[in-house]
């Protein structure tokens, strides 16, 4: 991570102050399971069977669905999942209030080496309505995995709007490594 300090005047301004201020609507970021959650402690490399926590910061209360795209294979739904979700199956995200969530601190996210090396995508999908969240008939293993031509499909209606309030999805590129 670069970092860099611009002082304007009596205000010190650092690169990852910018960086974060480029995101209007919301942020996503990832830590391994021991690091600080901070924002300022993102990384984007990790080791296969890595252990890592993912982050949110939310503008306003949304309804939210975190994915993941890995190197190999289909999309995974990381939250809500399984084991946040008895549902799992039948539901599509969780209305989360306004502010910071981190997913994988009581159980683990890892990056399993079946999903294979080199470059993957964390995302955030947010929305005011449930209705613009991902259908259950998106999925192609219920309330777990879509393929990813299905993902890329329904990627392109959330960057279409300027309006942060109504939907949008912010995503993270990261680097598997042996």
């Amino acid at each position: 991570m670069k970092t860099a300090l611009i002082v304007l005047g009596a205000t010190v301004i650092t690169l990852a102050d910018v960086e974060a201020a480029k995101s209007a609507c919301g942020q996503i970021w990832a830590v391994k399971l021991k690091d600080s959650r901070e924002y300022a402690q993102r990384r984007a490399d990790f080791q296969v069977d890595d252990k890592f926590v993912v982050c949110i910061r939310l503008p306003e209360e949304a309804f939210v669905s975190v994915w993941d795209a890995p190197p190999r294979g289909d999309v995974s739904r990381l939250f809500p999942n399984v084991l946040t979700h008895q549902n799992n199956a039948s539901i599509r995200a969780e209305k989360l209030a306004g502010g910071e969530h981190c997913f994988g601190t009581s159980s683990p996210l890892y990056f399993p080496a079946e999903q294979g090396i080199g470059h993957g995508k964390l995302s955030l999908i947010a929305t005011a309505a449930l209705e613009d969240q991902p259908k259950l008939r998106d999925f192609k293993i219920p309330g777990e995995t879509i393929e990813r031509s299905t993902m890329e499909r329904l990627a392109r209606t959330y960057n279409i709007t300027d309006d942060c309030k109504a939907k949008f999805q912010e995503s993270m590129e990261y680097r598997i490594t042996q």
